[in-house]
Formats: C-alpha cells, sequence, structure tokens
C-alpha cells in the first residue's frame, strides 16, 4: 500500500541520478533542488528557488549541481554549490540537448537531441571551448570516466573513456542506454535488451534479466527494476536470482528510487503532485515454546516463557514483548535478524504474594484471582510496524496457603511436671518451612521442618520452675513457609506444684562470684523470707561447699535451718579448682489451702 510522504512534488521535472549505488540522490521539487538520502528517507533543500530546465546532474565530488537554464532560443550551463546559493553562469549558448551526462574535473559532458546526429560533446566550463567528438550515438549514460553507448546502426552498446570516447570496445551488449551503475566490483547496464553485470571495464556480461526493464536501483542486497509496462516493481539478487515481485501500480510510474536497504521505494504518481512510499516488510514470525497451555502455578513457582522469532527482513531490529492480562507490556529482548537465522529469547517469570514478577518488576499490579483463567500473551515487533501474530498461553494461580500444623488448639490441663506436647505440619504448595516454639511469648527455637515429621516441645527444667504456680501458661508453635506465610498451634496448661523447690543459679555471674571461694568453708547460716501457712512445712534444706565438683556432697540442714542456726560442714574434699556453695530448699504445701510463699533468702558462711 503507497503511503503519502508529504511533499509535493512534479513529476515531470523529478530527476534522479544515474549514479543509482549512491546513498543521495537528488530531484526537483517544483523550482528548488532538494536532496533526498535513500537511507533515512530525508529531504534537504538546497536554497533557493532556480528556473532550472529540466536536466540536471551533480558533480562527481558532490560538490556542485550543473544544471541548464532555457534563454527561449539557447540554453545555458549553470554551476550551483551543492549546499545552495547563487548559481555561476557560464553563458554557454548550446543547441538543443538531450542530456547532460556529467562532469570530469572542469570538462561537462553532454549529447546532442536527434535532429543533430546524436552526437557527444565536452564543454570545458572554465574556458567554454566545445569538442564535438562525433560518436553517433542516440543513448549514453557516464559513470565515473567511462561512457556506455549506443551505437544506432548496429543496436551495440560501446564503452568508451571520456579521455578518448572515440576509442570504443564493445560491451557485448545490445539495446538502449537506460541506466548505469556500479556495486562491489563490478558495473551494471539497464537497457532495451536487459539487465547485465560486466567487469570492471565495462566488458565480459553476465545476463541478469532478459527483456526490456526501467529505473535500474542497486541497493545492499538486491536489485530493484520495474517491468516493460513500468507497473510491476521486482527485485533479484546481484548474481540475478530470486527475482521476486514487490509492488504493482495500477498505473504506469516513469521513475522510482529504492531505500539502500532495499526496504521501500519512492516514486511519484503520474496524475498526482505528490510524493509516495511503499514499505515492504515481511512481518516477525514468533514460535513459543514454554510455557505449556493451562499451566497452573503455585507459591514460589516460575513460568518459563521461550521461543524463538524470525524475521525473513534482513538488518530488521526485532524485539519480543510479553504481557500477563492487561497489565504492563515487558520487553523480553530485541535482536537485529540476519533474514534467516531463529532468534531465540527466554524469560523466567516468578508467581509469589498472589502476582506475578520479572525479577522485582510486578506485571500485573493487583492481586490474581484464584480459580481463573489468566492470559500470557507473547509477539514480537520489527522497527517498520510489522507485527508478528500474538501467542496465547492459559494459566491459572493458586494462592500459597500457610503450613497445616495437626490437631487443634486446647488446653492441655494442670501438670506438677512439664508437659508433653508433641506435633507435626505440611505445606499444601510443598514449600519449605521454618517451626518456631514459645513459652509465654518468648522463643524457645526455631528450626527447618520436615513435612510429616513429629517433633516434640522441650521445656527445660529450670524455665519450668520459674513458671507462677496456678495461672495459665501458653505454649505456642508456629509454623512459616518459604514465601513468609504462616499457621500456629497454641497449647495452654496450668502449672500446680506440692512443692517448691529452689537451687541458686550458678549461670548468673553475680551468684558464682559470691559463693564461689578459694578456702574451705566451715559452717553456713540460711534463713529464709517464707510465708508457710497452716498445714506446710520445710521439707528439706540441703547444702554443700564443693559444688563445683562433678558429684557434690549435698548434706542435711534442715534442723537447723528450721532453729535458726548455723550448720557446720562435714565434708572436707573437693575435686573442683574451687571451694562453692550452693543450697537447695524444698517446701511442702501439705494440706495447706493458702499458697506457700518463698520471697528469698539469707545467712553468711565462713
Amino acid at each position: 500500500m503507497a503511503t503519502g510522504y508529504g511533499l509535493k512534488l512534479y513529476n515531470y521535472r523529478v530527476f534522479f541520478e544515474n549514479n543509482s549505488y549512491d546513498q543521495t540522490i537528488y530531484g526537483l521539487i517544483g523550482d528548488k533542488v532538494r536532496s533526498f538520502n535513500r537511507g533515512t528517507g530525508a529531504f534537504t533543500e538546497i536554497g533557493g528557488a532556480y528556473t532550472i530546465f529540466d536536466r540536471f546532474f551533480v558533480s562527481n565530488d558532490r560538490n556542485s549541481i550543473y544544471f541548464l537554464t532555457y534563454t527561449g532560443s539557447s540554453y545555458q550551463l549553470n554551476k550551483l554549490p551543492i549546499t545552495g546559493g547563487t548559481p555561476q553562469n557560464y553563458n554557454y549558448v548550446y543547441p538543443s540537448v538531450s542530456s547532460i551526462l556529467g562532469e570530469i574535473g572542469n570538462a561537462v559532458y553532454w549529447h546532442q537531441s536527434a535532429f543533430d546526429d546524436y552526437k557527444l560533446y565536452v564543454t570545458v566550463i572554465t574556458t567554454g571551448p566545445t569538442t564535438n567528438w562525433n560518436v553517433p550515438v542516440d543513448s549514453i549514460r557516464m559513470i565515473d570516466n567511462l561512457l556506455f553507448f549506443r551505437d544506432p546502426s548496429t543496436n551495440k552498446v560501446f564503452v568508451s573513456t571520456t579521455s578518448d570516447p572515440q576509442a570504443k570496445s564493445e560491451t557485448g551488449v545490445f539495446g538502449y542506454v537506460y541506466n548505469v551503475g556500479k556495486k562491489g566490483g563490478y558495473l551494471y547496464i539497464q537497457t532495451s535488451t536487459g539487465i547485465y553485470r560486466l567487469d570492471s571495464t565495462g566488458k565480459n556480461p553476465t545476463t541478469l534479466l532478459s527483456g526490456a526493464s526501467y529505473s535500474l536501483q542497486l541497493c545492499n542486497n538486491t536489485i530493484f527494476y520495474s517491468t516493460s509496462d513500468q507497473k510491476n516493481i521486482y527485485k533479484m539478487n546481484y548474481d540475478g536470482s530470486a527475482k521476486t515481485l514487490m509492488h504493482t501500480f495500477p498505473e504506469a510510474v516513469a521513475i522510482f528510487t529504492a531505500s539502500i536497504s532495499g526496504d521501500r521505494i519512492y516514486f511519484n504518481r503520474p496524475n498526482e503532485d505528490a510524493f509516495y512510499v511503499v514499505v515492504f516488510n515481511n512481518p516477525p514470525t514468533l514460535t513459543l515454546t514454554s510455557p505449556a497451555n493451562n499451566l497452573s502455578l503455585s507459591e514460589g513457582n516460575t513460568m518459563a516463557v521461550q521461543g524463538s522469532v524470525t524475521d525473513a527482513d534482513a538488518n530488521d531490529p526485532v524485539t519480543i514483548y510479553l504481557q500477563i492480562n492487561n497489565g504492563t507490556i515487558l520487553a523480553v529482548d530485541s535482536k537485529v535478524s540476519d533474514g534467516a537465522t531463529a532468534i531465540p529469547f527466554a524469560k523466567i517469570l516468578t508467581y509469589k504474594n498472589k502476582r506475578v514478577y520479572s525479577g522485582t518488576t510486578d506485571l500485573v499490579g493487583v492481586d490474581l484471582a484464584e480459580n481463573t483463567d489468566h492470559t500470557l500473551k507473547v509477539w514480537a515487533e520489527d522497527n517498520k510496524q510489522g507485527r508478528s501474530t500474538e501467542v496465547i498461553r492459559k494459566f491459572r494461580i493458586v494462592w500459597n496457603r500457610p503450613p497445616v500444623i495437626d490437631g487443634q488448639n486446647r488446653d492441655l490441663g494442670s501438670f506438677m511436671q512439664i508437659p508433653t506436647v508433641k506435633y507435626s505440619a505440611t505445606d499444601p504448595e510443598g514449600n519449605t518451612f521454618t517451626f518456631s516454639e514459645y513459652l509465654n511469648g518468648k522463643k524457645i527455637r526455631s528450626f527447618a521442618g520436615v513435612a510429616g515429621q513429629q517433633y516434640k516441645v522441650e521445656i527445660s527444667h529450670d524455665s519450668w520452675i520459674r513458671l507462677d504456680l496456678d495461672v495459665q501458661h501458653q505454649i505456642k508453635v508456629v509454623a512459616t513457609d518459604s514465601a513468609g506465610i504462616s499457621s500456629e498451634r497454641i497449647y495452654t496448661f496450668t502449672r500446680k506444684e506440692t512443692h517448691i523447690e529452689f537451687m541458686l543459679e550458678y549461670g548468673n555471674p553475680e551468684i558464682q562470684a559470691d559463693f564461689t571461694l578459694d578456702g574451705m568453708p566451715l559452717r553456713v547460716l540460711v534463713t529464709l523470707e517464707r510465708y508457710m501457712p497452716e498445714g506446710s512445712s520445710i521439707e528439706s534444706v540441703k547444702v554443700c561447699n564443693n559444688y563445683l565438683d562433678a558429684v557434690p556432697t549435698w548434706e542435711d540442714c534442715t534442723g537447723a535451718v528450721k532453729g535458726n542456726r548455723g550448720y557446720l560442714f562435714t565434708n572436707k574434699t573437693k575435686t573442683a579448682a574451687n571451694w562453692a556453695i550452693n543450697l537447695w530448699v524444698i517446701l511442702a504445701k501439705g494440706t495447706a489451702t493458702e499458697r506457700v510463699r518463698l520471697n528469698g533468702y539469707g545467712g553468711a558462711f565462713d
């Protein structure tokens, strides 16, 4: 489909250089000369308005534009700087001119029209002399210092040099000469009999196309041409292979040019003052190998988006995109196609906390619903608005559920001994998890759990005896999965005692410092700050002076304590480095209905 280029041009006054291998071409837009970049499609106006008689050319050094003006009876040669400005008029009078061919140095080569016997001339623009080489030609083209022309009497195409056009050689090609070009060390010539590849001297032809064609265009990798009716645009490789119809016009198009990359053509319609562009583009083709359709994602699961893209247009940048539902469009990868090799791509997405992420990017922005089909769309786009077919995969998600701890929350009852609490857990999604155990809110331990394995809450004796009596206490087990979702099981119990048992805690640095001695203690006085209701009693008070030994020697001083007397140690030995005193008190509740209280202790030793 042809798209208007947004510039008004006059078809019969648009001319392109014969040097079609060049990046830049030049044309007339109304009465202004503009350069046109075949690579970028950009126009540059070469300043000012000039009265140009239909024919002009750009110098080989790309510094000047030569053109003719018509005075009503003759033609005059003008030279315009390529950047614009005021043309220099040489005031050389020319008869009817068929073609200005080009220039080398200060010599301008031109071709006389049919009614003057098809002659070739050269004009030295600095001095004005004109040479008539008297070479009989009816069509001629010039490239670098070579002249290609047809002898109308033989239909043969000859090649000669601009230094001596009469020293001509046969090219081996026949027909009216339309265009010549150069690419990769070869010369290419288009005549009324076909398109041919010549060596660098303009000889030894290889036929690329038989039959008339027009508008030879040499691009990076392909040759463009139009058929004899000037409606069908074809391309082929430089060896003449892979001839492909690229576009058909509804009417004849006398002049067109192709971009250097060969991805588009520019042309004028004969009945419109407009310049048009036709873009040739093969959209990318995408193959998705992963994920499978109807995938189910649980917490922490990944979804691999993998596949490949091909683009038949070499040098096209291709970008792969994905989108989940109507969320963020993510560019997966971008590479330049070589026209044949599949471009692989891969992206790992992760489902967690009810959302799908690429790295840290949330691709949806809202929680995904359960028991609902969600959509993954993957497609590719090239730099010419070509887009592949979307490949769609449906998937569902399973919200993460916390680990399940066996049993129920319950009250265990009253205990005089440490209660036994056993438990196990499993995770619905198979995630890993950890256990944390607490006693009255204080953590006992944390560790990695194994699904289905039974564990036991371990309460130390020291923690146990420090629990208040006759009040409710709590054991809590918390299971937390790898996503941070947790569940808990709570057990309550009441500690009941018939005895109060008390011993100095040598884990306390102050206790250890106060009761560790260098010399052997001989006697000790123990006092107890206690409330003993009726029916209760001091069941036992024991002391030792070698507590740091592996097996301390405990001595009963119950009677001395009850009588508020000191006690003489009978033990005289130790195995530890120091002597150390400790006491072990047991109070019996007996038949008392009130609580027995031990508020503190005192005494002395020597």
